[in-house]
């Protein structure tokens, strides 16, 4: 199987970069994506978003279907599929934007790779600074990637998906079973259960 690097199958750039603080809004035009330090990988939806104003974005640093986020400040760097229409979103300073060319590879295959030991280690590598680790952007075009066929790239982003969807509901049972747990031992104790927002 052929191993391509990934400056030839996609583009890369970094997050919009604000001069001062994010001009953070609850009505701002808007939404500000920021891939926080997790140890889980979810799927696009379960990340946090954030209302802002801006006049100095451009249609460049929109976010669109498609796009592959890469945290790139940290030390986990794992990757992000936007697997959803969006309007109005950019990612924050802390990711890389790759966006694959569209024939070359197919985005959710991408993502998952990016995911997987190989290229993980590879980000590691290439990861610089000394109190907080940086994946170089230019480094990062010489990651080798494997390029099945597209069928095969298709079937194993779906998949990933999907894998990514079951995590994300069981985590979402586990909390809720815990917190029934507990509200049901407080109510055995008599003491007062407090309904969280």
């Amino acid at each position: 199987m052929s191993q391509v690097p990934l400056g030839s199958l996609a583009r890369v750039r970094v997050g919009f970069q604000f001069r001062t603080e994010a001009p953070y809004s609850p009505t701002g035009k808007y939404a500000l994506v920021q891939l926080r330090d997790s140890k889980g990988i979810f799927s696009f939806q379960s990340y946090e978003s954030h209302r802002i104003d801006g006049d100095d974005i451009r249609k460049e640093d929109l976010l669109v279907r498609g796009d592959v986020l890469l945290r790139a400040k940290g030390k986990n760097h794992y990757a992000v599929l936007v697997d959803q229409n969006v309007s109005n979103t950019i990612a924050g300073a802390a990711c890389l934007v790759i966006r694959p060319v569209e024939g070359k590879i197919i985005p959710g295959f991408l993502t998952w790779y990016l995911n997987q030991p190989p290229a993980q280690s590879f980000l590691n590598k290439i990861s610089a600074g000394t109190s907080i680790p940086v994946v170089n952007k230019k480094a990062l075009l010489d990651l080798e990637v494997p390029l099945p066929s597209i069928k095969v790239q298709e079937a194993v982003g779906e998949l990933y998906q999907l894998q990514l969807l079951e995590d994300a509901l069981e985590e979402k049972l586990s909390k809720s079973k815990k917190y029934f747990l507990n509200a049901k031992m407080l109510q055995a104790s008599g003491a007062e259960i407090l309904t969280v927002r």
